[in-house]
């Protein structure tokens, strides 16, 4: 298995990946013309683009795992110091209603490297980095991201709240509990 790695501005490659990223990302985007494909196949709500790859990337927040050199999967995690911007309105709930929590802001894997366990290695990362926290994500309710949903209960995850986004469209908080320390016994992935 490739490895996580963190993707800045210093990386090798770095415009081409965050081009990649983007672009990926734009193919993971939810799209009504094709709703039931998009939800069987998992998607995502908010496909960025290049400039604010490059932001997460600067705040070293962005992550990925390379195959021959080209993203297969990355990931954006907020840490527990990331300041909530309230223009990041999911951010800002979470952080208002649980603290300063990390927060899996965003999570994909290219299509045809799904079930590979790439999107696993990206949260593995996050869970062996801040073992004694919990973490969270939030996942669109509408229209459901049944994939991404079933996921994340694999990981652990379960909802916790449902948060109506400024957008128009609701998201169920998902959090999964510390493994280190004492609650190690309690949490089977």
């Amino acid at each position: 298995m490739e490895k996580v790695q963190a993707i800045t501005p210093e990386f090798r490659n770095f415009m081409q990946i965050i081009a990649d990223i983007a672009s990926i990302a734009e193919n993971l985007a939810y799209k009504k013309n094709i709703a039931e494909e998009c939800q069987q196949a998992g998607f995502l709500v908010s496909a960025y683009g290049m400039e604010e790859y490059k932001k997460f990337a600067q705040a070293e927040q962005l992550h990925a795992i390379l195959k021959n050199g080209q993203p297969v999967a990355w990931s954006i995690v907020y840490s527990p110091i990331h300041p909530a911007s309230e223009d990041d309105a999911g951010t800002f709930y979470i952080r208002k209603q649980f603290g300063n929590v990390p927060i899996v802001k965003q999570i994909g894997t290219a299509r045809g490297h799904e079930g590979q366990g790439y999107s696993r290695s990206l949260y593995q990362r996050v869970i062996d980095k801040y073992p004694d926290l919990p973490i969270f994500a939030a996942i669109v309710e509408e229209p459901k991201n049944e994939r991404s949903e079933g996921f994340h209960s694999k990981l652990g995850f379960k909802k916790c709240a449902v948060f109506s986004h400024p957008d128009g469209k609701k998201r169920g908080i998902w959090k999964r509990l510390p493994t280190g320390g004492l609650h190690r016994q309690y949490v089977r992935i």
